[in-house]
């Protein structure tokens, strides 16, 4: 579902059309790439303070982990305890960036629905032509633009429903 999306988007019905067009577009770009980054630092820096946190209270002496689990092996011995530590930390690592990978993921088809809104009201501003079959035309090239953003709004939200629901 994702590669269709990413299909429609990359379709030429999608792109600009105008150089006004691409500077409309790219703000939400600029803004998508800051939430990005934002949420990259946060989680990053959650599990930095997780991995640090047995250190930072002297817990580790008790031989504590970052989150408690069972293990098939004594972790209150080395290697041990450091090979089960390292694990955690890794698994939080990769865990945190899957979820930010998701949630960027999500939040960029949302603001492409919203782009390509604005990239539509551009062109029904500038439907002006001094032929009548040149309006006629533009006037189906938008109504053809209108149904592939519902579609593809509707595509993007079958396609995260199931990730909202299993994050929640």
């Amino acid at each position: 579902m994702v590669k269709q999306l990413m299909i429609t988007l990359n379709s030429d019905l999608f792109q600009p059309k105008t150089a006004k067009q691409i500077i409309l577009v790219k703000p939400s770009l600029e803004f998508c790439n800051i939430t990005y980054k934002t949420l990259t630092f946060l989680g990053a820096s959650a599990v930095f303070f997780w991995m640090l946190f047995p250190i930072l209270d002297d817990s580790y002496k008790d031989y504590r982990l970052p989150f408690p689990a069972w293990y098939p092996y004594n972790t209150k011995t080395a290697p041990f305890y450091e090979i089960a530590y390292v694990y955690q930390v890794l698994g939080s690592y990769f865990t945190a960036f899957t979820n930010v990978s998701i949630d960027a993921l999500i939040a960029s088809l949302n603001m492409y629905v919203g782009t390509q809104i604005d990239i539509l009201c551009d062109d029904l501003r500038n439907l002006h032509d001094p032929d009548e079959e040149g309006i006629s035309k533009k006037l189906i090239a938008c109504i053809k633009h209108h149904k592939g953003i519902l579609s593809f709004a509707g595509n993007s939200n079958e396609f995260v429903k199931w990730i909202y629901f299993l994050q929640f």
